[in-house]
């Protein structure tokens, strides 16, 4: 269970799945931003006045993207909940778990936080 704060403090439940990704995927993932960077990259040395760019903008996309990736290691699915502001229903955008998750509530466009339980609990939270 996940809980919504509100910037007052008020809070309402809501539901969602999170997900964990093994490091060994997120290895491999990383790896694959990581060296398609550096083959685009090196594909467009070919390419008149594209090169310019694409020759370092390319592989260092994907050294960003690798670094990135290997520091998802869960996220949560679509959230369904109550806002505790407007108590409307509403469904937020899942994302990669992080210190401090905020969405804006689609009803009454007020900031939310997200907060998510210990990672001693379940992984599937319904």
């Amino acid at each position: 269970m996940l809980t919504l704060r509100a910037e007052n403090g008020e809070t309402a439940p809501a539901d969602a799945t999170i997900q964990r990704y093994p490091e060994a995927a997120r290895i491999a993932k990383a790896v694959a931003f990581i060296a398609g960077g550096f083959l685009l990259g090196f594909a467009c040395i070919f390419v008149p006045v594209l090169h310019l760019i694409t020759t370092w903008a390319l592989p260092l996309a994907g050294i960003v993207l690798g670094r990135r990736t290997l520091k998802i290691d869960r996220a949560f699915g679509p959230i369904k909940g109550l806002c505790p502001l407007c108590e409307r229903p509403i469904e937020l955008r899942g994302g990669p778990i992080k210190p401090s998750n905020w969405r804006v509530c689609p009803e009454c466009k007020k900031d939310l936080e997200i907060v998510t339980p210990d990672a001693s609990e379940s992984d599937m939270l319904e």
